[in-house]
């Protein structure tokens, strides 16, 4: 197998593999992000090579960047903007850089490291660049510190974003 005309790996096929029409390679390094346009041969014992089978794929190791972390309105009671709130349940506005997203893209809100709201980013949120989180199971009145971290369509979580609510 090789990526972008550099050998990563070969592997020796068994009478299982043939029975089954392929083998499973797993590949060691593809080096840095970007796009990788990979190309597998077979050559049988008599050293005759076949042509390449290929595919292009891009290695994304990055999450995105840290949100930023708002309270809506609607769950902002008594002063707007003074960061206190009433409400039980608020909601908060996570936006993100849409750029850095794809639809699948995930956003989970701890508090003191558990989960109290999550929400998934489709092609609306993209375009509005946010997704709105209701959050629940805050516990006692006091100072809360949300943490909010998206990760992208691939697994790769991003940099947290806080917000402080009393």
């Amino acid at each position: 197998v090789t990526s972008n005309g550099a050998a990563v790996r070969s592997a020796s096929l068994t009478s299982g593999n043939l029975s089954a029409g392929y083998v499973d390679v797993a590949l060691s390094s593809l080096g840095s992000e970007g796009t990788k346009a990979l190309a597998a041969t077979v050559t049988d014992l008599a050293a005759n090579t076949g042509s390449a089978g290929s595919l292009s794929v891009k290695l994304d190791t990055t999450g995105p960047s840290a949100p930023v972390v708002t309270l809506l309105p609607t769950s902002d009671t008594g002063i707007k903007g003074d960061g206190r709130t009433s409400a039980t349940n608020p909601t908060v506005r996570v936006a993100f850089t849409a750029s850095q997203m794809e639809a699948g893209a995930t956003v989970a809100v701890t508090l003191a490291g558990v989960q109290v709201g999550t929400a998934s980013i489709g092609s609306g949120e993209l375009t509005n660049g946010y997704v709105d989180v209701r959050l629940s199971n805050l516990g006692a009145d006091g100072t809360k510190v949300f943490s909010a971290v998206v990760t992208d369509h691939v697994g790769n979580p991003g940099s947290a974003g806080t917000l402080s609510v009393v």
